[in-house]
Formats: C-alpha cells, structure tokens, sequence
C-alpha cells in the first residue's frame, strides 16, 4: 500500500510489476532516521521512519510499516505499507500512480516476457529441491546461520535454473519449485545445482536433494497444480542429499542422451498417489 489512492496492490503479479514501477523514479535517496522492528514467535513487524530526496528536490518524510513471517530461518515480508504526506506527481514531478492492472498493461509490450514466462502452459518439467535436515541444520548453527544459507540456497538456484532458461515459480522456506520447457534443460540446471553445493566452501555444509518429473500441469494464478506438481514434489521427498531423482517419464525422455547415466530403478510408494512407481537416481555426480 502507498500514499495514493490506487497504490493498493495484491497478487503474485507484484514481484514482476514493481521492480518496474520503481524504475521509473528520477534519482533517489532514502535516510532511514529509526527503526523498531519486534517478533512474537513467527510473526514479526517493522516501522522505520526516514527521509526521501528525489533528484535535487528537497527531503521529505517517509514511514514504512512491514508484516513478516518466519519461514525455516527466514524472515519474509507478507506487507508492506509506505507513506509520504506527498502525492506522486508532487513528490517526483510525474504521474506514476496505477493500479496494479493499468501498470502490468502499460509493462506488457517491453515486460510481457518477464511477467508472462513463468505462466507456461501444458507439458512442463518440474523440479523440487530441498536442503537435507535443515530443522537439525537450524538446531546446530541457529536460525541466523540457517537463513544465510538458505538465502545463498536461493540465490545459487535461481541462476542455475534461469541459466537453462527455467523459472523459479516459487521459494519453498528451504527449498525451490522451477518449471522448464525442455527436460534436458531441466536435468543439466539439476547438475549445476549440485556442482554449485559441492563446491561450497562456507560453513556449515549442506547438501541438497533434487527431484524431477514431467506432465501436464495447470498454471493457476502464477503457480502450477496437478498430479505433475504433485508427484514432482514426492520425487525430491525420496531423494537424499547429493542426489537427483527422476521420474521414469524423464528417465525415457533422456535415455538416448549420453550426458545422463541412471542407476537401476527403484520401485517406491509415494505418499498421496495411487499404486508404484519407478524412480531413477541419475549417475556419475561430480
């Protein structure tokens, strides 16, 4: 929320459009003056006070109110409230208020790429990854440790999968959802996030378990949903840290490539789906 009228936003379109409504800012300093900030178990809030100069302007006052929630080590902001006894127009010298809608309307011509790709339709390759016993990671190194590997975690993982032109469609407290067009694609960004971990040389190690399947899935409000997802995350579930776990569907898919080996299949229940199922472990990890 903000200080005009429209500045009122809500939905998972917001990561996409903001970054791109601040953009169009002239040059700008923020002084934050004070801040308090105070949790009550998993929920935390903020409120800072400060000063904003736009361009050779003079500084005005700003406030800012946060909602935060813990999420294994991390704390996440859930809202967010800015405010300046200014409307825009008068504080940077143009019109920049939209609704959420105009502005992702007005962003589709040089931004629909950005804001679009993550809603792929049909047949994707889904990846789940997981750091290995985190809550025992957390119990040893404390909870500030944890969240600095996990915001490495994300970081590591969003670049190899966006490398191999995947999308990370969300962050999971310590593990990542990702969606790729192309299960290869979705393999080879498996083994850049394995060679990543196995070359970390900060304390503490961690290991990480990452599981692949691919299907139909329902893209549903910049998520996905279905049997795919589902049976994506089991896979990731059955795998140990160091591994990558696949379905037999992705086992087919990439047979006839010799990059991949796969040791013999593994016949597992998994949790919520019906019957069998066989899971391959791929090979010859760095």
């Amino acid at each position: 929320m903000g200080t005009d009228a429209h500045e009122w936003w809500e939905g998972s379109t917001i990561p996409d459009a903001y970054p791109q409504h601040m953009a169009k800012y002239p040059p700008t300093r923020v002084v934050v003056d004070s801040a308090e900030a105070f949790e009550a178990g998993a929920v935390g809030w903020a409120a800072l006070r400060g000063s904003i100069r736009v361009a050779d302007q003079d500084p005005v006052p700003i406030r800012w109110t946060f909602v935060f929630l813990l999420d294994a080590g991390v704390w996440r902001i859930v809202q967010v409230h800015n405010s300046v006894p200014f409307p825009n127009p008068v504080l940077v010298g143009v019109e920049l208020t939209k609704t959420l809608e105009e502005l992702l309307a007005e962003l589709g011509s040089d931004f629909g790429p950005v804001i679009t790709r993550s809603i792929r339709q049909g047949t994707v390759t889904v990846m789940f990854t997981d750091i290995e016993d985190s809550t025992r990671l957390s119990a040893q190194v404390g909870d500030e440790a944890l969240a600095g590997v996990i915001l490495w975690h994300n970081r590591e993982i969003r670049a190899a999968v966006e490398r191999r032109d995947g999308v990370v469609v969300k962050t999971l407290g310590d593990g990542v959802m990702a969606v790729f067009d192309s299960t290869r694609a979705a393999a080879r960004s498996a083994l850049d996030i394995q060679r990543a971990f196995r070359d970390r040389t900060d304390s503490p190690s961690v290991s990480i378990a990452v599981g692949l399947h691919v299907g139909d899935a329902v893209a549903a409000e910049g998520d996905y949903l279905g049997m795919t997802v589902n049976k994506a995350a089991r896979i990731a579930a059955a795998a140990s840290g160091g591994e990558i776990v696949v379905s037999d569907a992705v086992r087919s898919l990439l047979s006839d490539d010799h990059e991949f080996t796969f040791d013999q299949p593994q016949k597992v229940e998994l949790k919520g789906i019906d019957g069998f199922h066989d899971i391959f472990t791929v090979g010859g990890l760095p």
